[in-house]
């Protein structure tokens, strides 16, 4: 949806912020940046040991270490598993997802398992790792192609479907309609039969997800930085964070793969330094975009720019797809690094508000339900950390859940910033692919 109130100008650390400004404004109501007070920017600096504001959610990338090891192996094995897999095209594959603390992958099944997948788990097991296989109801290409079906359905008897993707389990598929109008029992009724055709649904209503949208930054420009978008007639749209540093495949440019629903023509940075212009060619399927700039390959790691700002990061190298029963940190300039979030789904297909249908996404959520993202936030690095340290990119934050909102991390709620602790970020590897662009 678009932002429509008044810009209000924070002074933070002598920089002027925009405090609140959803990230997709191409109908906002234009608003012209305050003349920042210059000041001399400090050198960044690259600490595997960063400290962000992340005990609301118990994690920070440091101690987060241990676990991601842990993560790492589980998510090879996994990856093991899928490639067999894959070699068998068309097969009983239905989900899978890790658990650290149990050093076990699951592996969810339609049928019975081929030889060939067998073999694949007791080579697995025999390295120390559980797999536990459990029967499946559909395979996942049945959940998939009946996703598609109801997303192309756009709506249903006057209600929107927000987002659909299958169950982690194979037993179904997860259905989010928009019920902003009231819905009598009769007309819910109605839907649920609309909606149920061949598989199994969980249907749940609430409100569409919205979009999400650190402050001086310098060549060469980082992911996790507070942007200012600007049209091409140098008017101010708003504001959103900066994603990773990729290279095209075919030639040494580099970009900042960021969300698409940010928009804009310039990127600059809250001191007025041109970041970079945004290509035209896009992939708003999945929320992604590319600016052109002098840009590097790291990721702030710390506060807010609510919060004393930080000019600290970690070098990211690689980026992975995500796994359900993965945790994952976030770097938003607006909410701050925060580490410790679940990922609960993937393959989900989200009807962003204002945007429109965006597939091959992630969704996350707080297990406290405490901390969660916002806007101002979207575009933001969303990422794991490796045994050697560096980062693994697995996406940028896209979309958060409207019907779920909680007080913000960083820069407060009001002046339409809300937050939540259940939200989306697209897959990185398909994004990537799509725009053709590595890491």
């Amino acid at each position: 949806m678009p932002f429509t109130s008044t810009i209000q100008r924070l002074r933070l650390g002598g920089w002027a912020v925009g405090c609140a400004a959803l990230a997709l404004l191409a109908s906002a109501v234009p608003a012209t940046a305050e003349p920042a007070e210059q000041k001399a920017p400090a050198s960044k600096r690259l600490l595997l040991d960063a400290t962000p504001n992340a005990d609301v959610i118990g994690g920070t990338p440091a101690g987060q270490e241990a676990r991601f090891a842990v993560q790492e192996r589980l998510n090879e094995a996994a990856d093991r598993i899928q490639a067999v897999t894959d070699s068998l095209g068309d097969s009983g594959f239905a989900g899978d997802r890790i658990d650290t603390a149990a050093n076990t992958v699951t592996l969810y099944w339609h049928g019975d398992l081929p030889q060939q997948v067998s073999k694949a788990v007791e080579r697995i097991e025999r390295s120390g790792i559980t797999v536990e296989t459990r029967k499946a109801k559909y395979t996942l290409k049945q959940l998939l192609n009946e996703s598609d079906r109801l997303a192309a359905l756009g709506s249903v008897n006057g209600a929107t479907i927000t987002s659909v993707g299958p169950r982690s389990d194979g037993n179904g598929i997860e259905v989010a309609v928009d019920t902003d109008s009231e819905l009598t029992s009769r007309s819910r009724a109605g839907l649920d039969a609309a909606l149920t055709e061949s598989v199994d649904l969980d249907i749940t209503y609430g409100v569409a997800p919205r979009q999400a949208s650190r402050l001086a930054d310098t060549t060469p420009y980082w992911g996790g930085a507070y942007a200012e978008m600007y049209n091409g007639s140098g008017t101010f749209q708003g504001s959103c964070t900066t994603g990773f540093g990729v290279a095209g495949n075919n030639g040494a440019a580099r970009y900042i793969l960021t969300a698409a629903h940010c928009g804009g023509t310039t990127w600059r940075t809250g001191t007025g330094n041109t970041i970079g212009t945004v290509l035209s060619g896009k992939d708003p399927g999945r929320d992604a975009e590319l600016v052109l700039g002098d840009i590097g390959g790291s990721v702030y790691e710390g506060p807010s720019i609510a919060d004393g700002d930080t000019n600290s990061g970690r070098s990211v190298t690689s980026g992975s797809s995500s796994r359900v029963g993965d945790t994952i940190c976030q770097g938003g300039a607006y909410s701050g690094s925060i580490c410790g979030y679940d990922i609960v789904a993937v393959n989900q297909t989200v009807n962003i508000g204002g945007f429109g249908t965006v597939t091959n996404m992630v969704r996350v959520e707080a297990f406290n339900r405490a901390s969660g993202i916002g806007n101002g936030d979207s575009g933001g690095p969303v990422y794991t950390i490796s045994s050697s340290g560096a980062g693994v990119a697995r996406g940028v934050i896209s979309a958060y859940d409207g019907s779920q909102i909680i007080d913000c991390p960083g820069v407060p709620n009001g002046n339409g910033r809300d937050c939540s602790w259940r939200w989306w970020y697209p897959d990185v590897t398909v994004a990537a692919g799509n725009l053709g662009v590595h890491f």
